[in-house]
């Protein structure tokens, strides 16, 4: 990520029974970027999305954007909430199946205004599909330290005979560079999500123990 970086605005699928790539091209789409998030999700009428958030850009630095990529249309659309997270890139990204409306959570990442480094994130918020709204979730007492590069993904799991969901968001690295191995798990049924919990903040992060450091 030098200042002779070139980052790329291009958009490829891969054709799993062809076993081939093709480019798909775009006049409106996202500029340039990396360190983006991105992540699908399927609405309640069928159609298929892509959602991008965020990453760093040469134009304008950190980006807070929110961008949603039409599968059947084949269509870029940039989405305007009226408040985002703050614009970071190399966060955490997962996508949340709700009844009233998807979820896609963020946590961490690296970013102040403009191209400065600053201090590593460990804000979370969730956007609601449904409702093209952010939410800054305050997650209790206990919640993994600042951290931009780090994994995350969302499992299920059936309780009470509810489908409920937790995320786990695994290593990443301080501004140090020093590198964290700690895994760490949310649960995120407890956001906004109609289910017998009726929690919708102070849902704690669980340290779930040291990696293998083989």
């Amino acid at each position: 990520q030098g200042g002779n970086s070139v980052y790329s605005d291009d958009l490829w699928y891969y054709d799993i029974a062809g076993n081939s790539w093709h480019e798909v091209t775009h006049t409106t789409k996202p500029s340039a970027r990396t360190g983006h998030g991105l992540v699908y999700i399927q609405a309640a009428n069928g159609l298929e999305y892509l959602y991008m958030f965020g990453g760093r850009t040469h134009a304008t630095g950190y980006s807070d954007q929110i961008w949603r990529y039409d599968l059947a249309g084949d269509s870029w659309e940039q989405l305007s909430p009226s408040t985002s997270p703050d614009g970071r890139w190399a966060f955490g990204i997962a996508a949340v199946p709700c009844a009233g409306g998807d979820r896609i959570m963020v946590f961490g990442g690296e970013g102040l205004p403009g191209y400065r480094r600053g201090p590593n994130k460990n804000d979370l918020w969730a956007y609601s599909v449904n409702g093209n709204t952010w939410k800054s979730i305050a997650a209790g007492n206990s919640h993994p330290a600042g951290r931009h590069g780090m994994g995350m993904v969302r499992a299920s799991y059936s309780a009470e005979n509810n489908v409920q969901h937790q995320i786990f968001a695994v290593g990443g690295a301080d501004e140090g560079g020093n590198r964290e191995d700690f895994m760490h798990a949310y649960a995120a049924y407890a956001v906004d999500c109609p289910t017998t919990t009726t929690t919708t903040e102070g849902c704690p992060f669980s340290a779930l123990g040291v990696l293998d450091a083989e």
